[in-house]
Order: C-alpha cells, then structure tokens, then sequence
C-alpha cells in the first residue's frame, strides 16, 4: 500500500485521539511523534516532555475494509490540561502491501485501501 507522508515521524510513541469513517473512507486523528530532521521538529525541554509532537490526520480515502474499531470517536480537548485526550496510545504501525496494521493498547486497527496519506494540522474536534 502506498503511504505518503510518514517520513520522519515514529509511530511507537503517538497517541490515537479519534476516527471517522464513512461507505469509502476513513481517517485517524493522531498526536505525533516528530523525529529530528522532520520540518516540523521543534525542540524541546527533555525534562519536561516526552519529544515533540504534532497533530495529523492519517487519511485513506478508498478503504475496501476496516477492524478494530467501532463508530465514530471525535477528538476531545481538555481545556484543564491544556491538551488532546488520547483515546489510545499506539505501539507501532506496519504495511504490508495490501492492509496498513496500527498497533494499540488496546484492539489492532487493520485498514485494508489502496493508499493513505497524512495530513498535517488537521484534528478535526
């Protein structure tokens, strides 16, 4: 499957704050790990944060099949906290050809299109 976007990001480490989907698509809103040498890293103060982090979108927009999750969960902002509520914390992601595998505390998410894309800045709440 073909994925553009995903250079420089680490999956292992980001967090999963929502979904949509509708009859040929579906999207994940994502908080980011950003490595260094991506055009959106940012420094950061190692001692009071875990790396540097950016909202995405990660679109496939003629999804054939989709597992591991169920309905629609819109992103939610903690307005105390001053950040996205994760809703899981991802362990990982692979491609194999045919289906995408977003690896999570909790259920695997298995995403059988054509290609997907991520999108920058685009959390929808």
């Amino acid at each position: 499957m073909k994925l553009d976007g995903l250079d420089g990001v680490a999956f292992e480490g980001s967090y999963l704050l929502g979904w949509s989907y509708d009859a040929t698509s579906v999207s994940f809103d994502l908080e980011l790990l950003i490595l260094h040498g991506h055009p959106l890293f940012r420094p950061y103060n190692e001692d009071e944060e875990v790396g540097c982090f950016a909202l995405a979108t990660l679109v496939f927009p003629k999804a054939e099949k989709v597992s591991g999750i169920e309905g629609v969960k819109r992103p939610e902002y903690d307005e105390v906290l001053g950040e996205w509520r994760d809703c899981r914390e991802i362990y990982g992601m692979t491609n194999d050809g045919d289906s995408v595998t977003i690896e999570t505390d909790e259920d695997d998410i298995v995403v059988f299109a054509e290609a997907g894309e991520l999108k920058y800045d685009v959390v929808q709440g």
